[in-house]
């Protein structure tokens, strides 16, 4: 098969071909390398699909016109890694979903748990880290890490902001056109006039003059 004839194999519903063809060992195999990319997330795509293209024995079918002959020689061709590499990645990445525990309530220590901080890391740090992240989603929507974990979501990040743990983000073009449109899009009138409010406070007002002066700026060689 050349790569024309593998390229037509990858077209249609993966469904209506039948298992073991060299057409669904193709698409099988590029479906394996498109969920290995992100095997954080798709760890259970990658298992589900590498045990059927071993129930196949696909390493036995594809290329047809010389098969692989092995899953390590396989895996090595489509995926560049080792049998073994393979298979010790996807371990870790589900060890790391499972691990996503509930973050813990905020509160203040206990003073054994104070005592601990200086060798243990009791707390998880308040941050936008993806542990913190998956900590709180598993605390606060244990809906949407299951769904994270099926692979919904295509960021922790993402998935926060679906379960409300970070707020909306905007871009900005680094311009005064772009930030004063942004804060049209963003802000009420009242909010708008707080945060004139807080610039003149900080000592941005008219002229850019310290405490809101509206003094004029001196031109060159005037005194």
């Amino acid at each position: 098969m050349n790569e024309d004839e593998r390229t037509t194999a990858l077209f249609g519903p993966r469904a209506l071909k039948a298992v073991g063809s060299p057409e669904w060992c193709w698409q099988t195999i590029d479906g394996l390398k498109s969920y290995y990319g992100y095997l954080d997330r798709d760890w259970e795509r990658v298992e589900r699909l590498l045990g059927e293209l071993e129930a196949a024995r696909a390493w036995e079918v594809v290329p047809p016109e010389g098969p692989y002959g092995s899953l390590d020689r396989m895996l090595q061709a489509e995926l560049g890694t080792d049998e073994r590499t393979f298979r010790s990645r996807v371990v870790t990445a589900r060890e790391h979903a499972e691990r996503a525990t509930p973050a813990a309530a905020h509160r203040r220590p206990t003073k054994q748990e104070q005592a601990n901080k200086g060798s243990v890391r009791t707390f998880i740090k308040r941050g936008e880290t993806s542990d913190y992240l998956a900590a709180r989603i598993a605390r606060d929507r244990p809906d949407i890490l299951e769904a994270m974990k099926a692979g919904q979501f295509p960021s922790v990040h993402a998935a926060a902001r679906a379960a409300g743990v970070l707020g909306p983000r905007i871009s900005v073009a680094p311009t005064v056109t772009g930030f004063a449109r942004a804060i049209a899009r963003s802000l009420s009138p009242a909010d708008r006039r707080v945060l004139i409010e807080q610039l003149i406070a900080q000592g941005c007002g008219d002229g850019g003059a310290p405490g809101g002066s509206s003094a004029p700026a001196r031109r060159p060689g005037v005194a």
